[in-house]
């Protein structure tokens, strides 16, 4: 499930049309034909961390709506590892970062720091996490966020019209 949300974090982040194949909005198993996908559990109750995932979906998939036609389509890699990315989205009228995602599988607790060169901003700006409503601000440096246990963070700034979705 937590592999189900990063991978979709990262397609809701990137320009173009985001797919979403039946039953992945809840971490629908299935195996080999004919066991492709399992009919849909709609009179059933899902389990807690599959509940969570549509959940977090549902957050990202209005955000993204929101933030449809006023993200620049190029995006930014700022970190690239074998287990973090770090992918940023600017706003298209003005070029000010709007959309910072993270995306880090490492078990261990780790930061991830975005410049203020990259940021563009001073410092004390809050901003927002969309799937954890913590809320975090720039420094000196720049923005300092924590991996959380789920492994993704959907930042936007807190004053962001689009950010009043992240109230889960």
């Amino acid at each position: 499930i937590q592999r189900t949300l990063m991978a979709q974090s990262f397609a809701l982040a990137m320009p173009g049309i985001w797919t979403l194949y039946y039953g992945d909005e809840i971490a629908l198993v299935g195996a080999q034909d004919p066991d492709n996908r399992r009919p849909y559990p709609w009179s059933q109750t899902l389990h807690s961390t599959q509940q969570r995932l549509y959940t977090h979906l549902q957050v990202l998939g209005r955000s993204r709506r929101c933030l449809f036609g006023v993200l620049d389509d190029e995006v930014g890699f700022e970190t690239v590892s074998d287990s973090k990315i770090t992918l940023t989205r600017r706003n298209l009228n003005n070029n000010e970062l709007r959309l910072i995602v993270m995306i880090d599988r490492d078990a261990s607790a780790t930061q991830t720091r975005v410049s203020n060169y990259e940021l563009n901003t001073r410092p004390g700006q809050p901003w927002i996490d969309l799937l954890s409503g913590e809320q975090f601000t720039t420094t000196l440096e720049g923005l300092t966020v924590e991996t959380n246990i789920t492994g993704v963070r959907w930042l936007l700034p807190a004053s962001d019209r689009c950010a009043v979705f992240g109230e889960l």
